[in-house]
């Protein structure tokens, strides 16, 4: 039984990396499998196809970042929800820095999806949202009950709001190289609380 979840870390691992630098169509199971030291066909009593592989290795990364911010978010009661908020956006900041790689994953069937997998990356964005959404719904809903902000729809639309900024951000990490000082962190949010979300409170 070992044996068998350790090949399939393994196999994760590799495809990863695979999948990361050369896109899903260049990606070989066969250059995979040799890179594990199984045979091809051994990939097979793991995962049905390169594209049930796929899923796998994307779920997963998914399911990391969530998990490390869940993890590394610092939420504290006695904080008011905007500045609990706020420490979301920065321990989102701190999980890219520490998982680039995994980021980076994302980024690129973001930015240059698969023509093989439009389908399914489509339901596999909606299922992320889905989730993140529910991580954060009960803190952007405090911090609109915060704002005296009661009308339907804007938990939706905060959330929205909120992930342009965030995206801007590790966009900007991620391809520029660019790592934001905390001070620059606090006149960002600073940007986004008083100008963009402030719309919605009006």
């Amino acid at each position: 039984m070992e044996k068998t979840i350790h090949t399939k870390d393994l196999i994760f691992e590799v495809a990863f990396y695979k999948f990361l630098e050369n896109g899903y169509e260049n990606t070989n199971l066969r250059e995979i499998a040799s890179e594990v030291n199984i045979k091809a066909a051994s990939i097979y009593f793991y995962f049905k196809s390169k594209e049930d592989l796929f899923i796998y290795v994307y779920k997963s990364v998914v399911s990391d970042i969530f998990s490390e911010i869940r993890y590394i978010k610092q939420t504290d009661s006695k904080l008011t929800y905007e500045r609990q908020f706020y420490n979301h956006f920065r321990s989102v900041i701190t999980c890219c820095i520490n998982n680039s790689s995994r980021f980076k994953f994302l980024l690129r069937y973001k930015l240059f999806p698969s023509s093989e997998l439009q389908g399914i990356l489509k339901e596999l964005y909606k299922e992320q949202a889905h989730e993140e959404f529910e991580i954060m719904k009960t803190l952007l809903s405090g911090f609109l009950r915060e704002n005296n902000v009661f009308h339907t729809g804007a938990l939706r639309l905060i959330y929205l709001e909120y992930k342009r900024f965030e995206d801007t951000h590790i966009n900007e990490m991620l391809i520029g190289g660019i790592i934001s000082t905390e001070e620059e962190l606090n006149l960002s949010w600073n940007l986004l609380k008083n100008y963009h979300l402030d719309k919605l409170f009006k």
